[in-house]
């Protein structure tokens, strides 16, 4: 069992022993979502518990996460969104700019006991004194490394840049050229850019006093340097040998799973769904953030992993605030 399936064990467990009684009749739900395999069973395993102890049935609509933006754009545009949804914490400002995209949670209250969260978590979610939805946590991106590989090739974990660096050569002079300890490719080769970038100059992109773009060229110019860097020495492939590759997911490539491609810069919470497909006896670790000498912070990006909101077209408000 994966310990999301042992989190909503837990959670399922707390629900069933709790009377929170029958506060709208029974109705018929949609809900929304997008996740790997894991999420999606205990998903349908939570709606099939909390349909039964409040009385309503609830039709799942799941997909993984390539095209769920499109699909939850395409039905919100056309009025034909599911009453509860699963939403990105960064589409807030195309879905709801002025904080009337979706229902205020603030007047379901009384059913959504908001208290158990705190001012700043419900902060996270709320545009213009609108609450658009429940944060579920907080995330945040962390390095993964894959130990079997480069245990392998002999060569110990990395603890900042320059290690990596190294370790990048000697992996190869071991295992080969196919081998790469990084993976820095489409978003995650602009988050590392921005890691790196916030690093060495204490800055977010944006000021938040100006609304204005806190980097210089010159120091955006440098970090995009660093990773061009990370090209050409093989600590991870290059753009072009990636598009080849295709557009699946880096947890779906066979690189990834049997090691030959041995870490990446990605959400703490989707840990399971990179370890998981992992052939028999690989092992994935996380580590603290890289740095290298001159960095004036670690330069951690952490939001709401993704909050679960409520049609503001949804007939049966009260109902989905119960589920």
């Amino acid at each position: 069992m994966t310990r999301l399936k042992q989190s909503l064990s837990v959670l399922l467990a707390a629900t069933s022993i709790t009377s929170f009684g029958f506060s709208a009749n029974a109705a018929e739900l949609r809900m929304s979502w997008w996740g790997g395999d894991s999420r999606h069973e205990a998903t349908q395993a939570a709606l099939k518990v909390c349909g039964e102890k409040h009385g309503h049935t609830i039709k799942p609509e799941f997909t993984g996460w390539s095209g769920h933006l499109e699909k939850v754009t395409t039905q919100i545009a056309g009025g034909t969104e599911a009453d509860i949804m699963q939403i990105n914490w960064p589409w807030l400002p195309l879905f709801s700019a002025n904080g009337d995209g979706f229902a205020d949670l603030n007047d379901l209250s009384g059913t959504l006991e908001l208290d158990n969260w705190t001012d700043g978590q419900l902060a996270s979610t709320t545009v213009n004194g609108h609450l658009n939805g429940l944060p579920v946590s907080t995330t945040g991106r962390v390095f993964f490394f894959n130990k079997t590989t480069f245990d392998k090739a002999g060569v110990a974990l990395p603890t900042n840049w320059d290690e990596l660096f190294t370790a990048a050569t000697q992996i190869r002079e071991k295992l080969g050229d196919a081998y790469f300890p990084m993976n820095a490719i489409a978003e995650t080769a602009a988050l590392l850019v921005s890691l790196q970038t916030t690093q060495m100059t204490g800055k977010d992109l944006i000021d938040p006093e100006t609304v204005t773009v806190a980097w210089t060229p010159e120091e955006l110019t440098n970090s995009i340097e660093f990773y061009g860097r990370m090209m050409k020495t093989g600590v991870t492939m290059t753009q072009e040998a990636a598009n080849a590759a295709g557009n699946a997911r880096l947890y779906e490539k066979p690189e990834w799973t049997d090691g030959r491609i041995a870490g990446s810069y990605e959400w703490d919470s989707t840990f399971f769904k990179y370890s998981d497909p992992l052939q028999e006896g690989q092992e994935l670790v996380p580590v603290k953030l890289l740095k290298e000498d001159g960095a004036v912070t670690e330069g951690v990006y952490r939001k709401p992993s993704m909050m679960f909101s409520i049609s503001k077209r949804s007939d049966n408000k009260e109902a989905a605030a119960q589920i």
